[in-house]
């Protein structure tokens, strides 16, 4: 899909003299995602559709949540954020995805996927009388589907 006009303008706005060294989006949503090169470092850029409500959940995860992972390297810092036309900026992290690569098999990446949730999810708790219900039903509607599971 692409960043839209206003997206590009503001990405030129703080970042004068990017490059795109890749685009990273996955095409599974309109979500638009690209690695760029400045004078002073690599940044990934994020906009999302008028409808894409990812993006502004990931600029409040930023503001508010992140902590823990900044202090580990474990999360690229959070350099702009523009809610009205749905589009962030972090310094970028590099690394790879696992998925579909024998790493994903690999027990000491799970182990730290649970050490980055345990930190998440220590920072704060909130009770919530029907969340538990929710998350269970949607759970079960999608493994009632189609999945890789195996039965």
């Amino acid at each position: 899909m692409g960043l839209s006009q206003g997206q590009r303008e503001r990405v030129r706005e703080w970042f004068p003299q990017c490059v795109v060294v890749a685009d990273l989006s996955w095409g599974l949503t309109d979500t638009t995602v690209l690695h760029l090169r400045t004078a002073d470092q690599d940044v990934i850029v994020k906009g999302g559709g008028p409808s894409n409500h990812h993006i502004g959940r990931e600029i409040a995860a930023h503001e508010q949540w992140t902590r823990p992972w900044l202090r580990t390297g474990s999360i690229g810092r959070l350099l702009h954020a523009d809610r009205e036309l749905n589009l962030l900026a972090v310094t970028y992290l590099p690394g790879r995805l696992v998925g579909g690569t024998p790493a994903a098999q690999d027990p000491q990446i799970h182990r730290q996927a649970g050490r980055l949730l345990a930190d998440l999810h220590g920072q704060s708790r909130r009770i919530s009388a029907d969340y538990e219900a929710a998350a269970d039903a949607r759970a079960v509607r999608w493994l009632d589907g189609e999945h890789r599971i195996p039965e």
